[in-house]
């Protein structure tokens, strides 16, 4: 073999190499970046069951707070608070797609709003529908963060056939 044409071909490799190179930085990058929107959305979610299970604890002390009174406009002060902790979370929840969860954070708190800090003995029709509204976002809340994780345990032959299969549907 001559010098150039060993030039030539060790050049090509190298060429080769740093493209491989490049495309394994892409693909690092790109699975840095899911991990990290996935860890954000479980964050939200986070936020999202405590502001709800907040604004369930604020409605239970409005009853017992005496009327007039200093507790009385705190308790209120914090139920508003609290209620607009909900709406920024489902907004958020919305964000980044969960959009089954941040509707049914949304029923909660309209369910919640309806209620009120009633607590009827024994409980009224109002009062019930909180708690199963509460109940349902709790509950979608709790499944798609368990989807997010799962979607970070999924193994490479997984991924690798469904990208297989979104890429045989491209082009069908």
């Amino acid at each position: 073999m001559t010098q150039p044409a060993a030039t030539i071909i060790a050049g090509s490799l190298a060429v080769v190499a740093a493209a491989i190179a490049f495309i394994g930085l892409l693909v690092n990058l790109h699975h840095q970046h899911r991990a990290e929107r996935r860890s954000r959305a479980i964050d939200q979610i986070t936020e999202a069951v405590a502001a709800v299970e907040t604004l369930a604890a604020v409605l239970g002390w409005l009853p017992k707070a005496e009327p007039g009174s200093d507790s009385t406009k705190r308790a209120n002060q914090k139920a508003i608070d609290t209620i607009e902790r909900v709406q920024i979370a489902t907004a958020r929840l919305e964000v980044f797609g969960l959009d089954k969860a941040a509707e049914a954070t949304r029923a909660y708190t309209l369910a919640a709003v309806a209620a009120g800090g009633s607590k009827s003995n024994p409980p009224s029709e109002a009062d019930n529908a909180r708690a199963a509204s509460r109940a349902h976002a709790v509950d979608l809340l709790r499944d798609a963060r368990r989807q997010l994780e799962m979607g970070a345990t999924r193994t490479a032959y997984e991924k690798t056939r469904r990208w297989i299969k979104h890429q045989r549907l491209d082009r069908a």
